[in-house]
């Protein structure tokens, strides 16, 4: 998975825990979310799976990370079985069976609550999504049964957004206005302050390169390309720590533009 498709996802999560009749019970994973529905003294209420299914950049010469990336993210509600009491704006409470014929209800209230979530969630995460979501190209709901036990089969629907995002940062830049929302954003939360130092380390600092070399993968130039315009060593010339030459040391040779 990509930098920006996690971000989405930890983003998506964040916007919808609390909005919707799932609570807090909002996964940032598909594999096991079972486990949450049937655990143990849980009271009747759908979960929620957040995960980003594909990630497609649009690369432009040798730099990875795109001009912007195309990402279908997915929530998948999943209705524990059993009868959730729900009141509906201070009125009378009314009862929802959510694994008998009312079940399409639910699943149809809660896309209703997440998509208004995306629009109208917290704002620290919102500004999160404003940033790095550049539009919602299709929206698709899908209704299936899960098989959970014993051939008991609970309703669940798979709702998701094909989205048009920024792309994944460069190697070694610094945060742009995006990430340094999606940074405040984590920094925010009790446990989110690791998680924003990992993403960070992983777009200003990756591997502990020297800046020359971060520019070159950045850009996609060769090793004589980038020893040429005066950014790094020229070949054959070695420094320590990445040093690099004074250009009227050498003489440049059309053997040293090869890769």
């Amino acid at each position: 998975m990509s930098l920006v498709a996690q971000a989405l996802c930890i983003t998506a999560q964040n916007l919808i825990k609390g909005q919707t009749w799932a609570g807090n019970d909002v996964l940032l994973q598909p594999v096991y979310p079972l486990e949450a529905v049937m655990r143990e003294g849980r009271d009747a209420a759908p979960v929620i799976a957040v995960f980003a299914e594909h990630t497609k950049f649009d690369v432009e010469g040798r730099a990875t990370q795109g001009r912007e990336a195309r990402v279908e993210l997915k929530f998948f509600v999943y209705n524990a079985p059993g009868t959730q009491r729900i009141i509906i704006d201070g009125a009378e409470a009314i009862e929802i069976s959510l694994d008998t014929e009312t079940a399409g209800l639910t699943l149809n209230a809660v896309a209703r609550q997440i998509d208004a979530a995306l629009h109208f969630g917290p704002d620290l995460w919102l500004e999160c999504w404003n940033k790095m979501v550049l539009s919602i190209d299709d929206r698709e709901i899908r209704y299936v049964l899960i098989e959970i036990e014993d051939g008991v089969k609970i309703p669940a629907a798979e709702i998701g957004y094909t989205l048009k995002a920024i792309p994944d940062p460069d190697f070694g830049g610094a945060l742009t206005v995006a990430w340094q929302k999606f940074d405040a954003a984590l920094k925010a939360t009790a446990e989110g302050a690791l998680v924003a130092r990992l993403f960070e380390t992983l777009i200003t600092d990756p591997m502990g390169l020297p800046d020359w070399q971060l520019v070159k993968r950045n850009f996609g130039l060769t090793s004589g390309a980038i020893g040429t315009i005066g950014l790094g060593p020229y070949q054959g010339v070695t420094l320590p720590d990445g040093e690099v030459p004074p250009f009227n040391d050498h003489t440049v040779t059309p053997d040293a533009l090869e890769p």
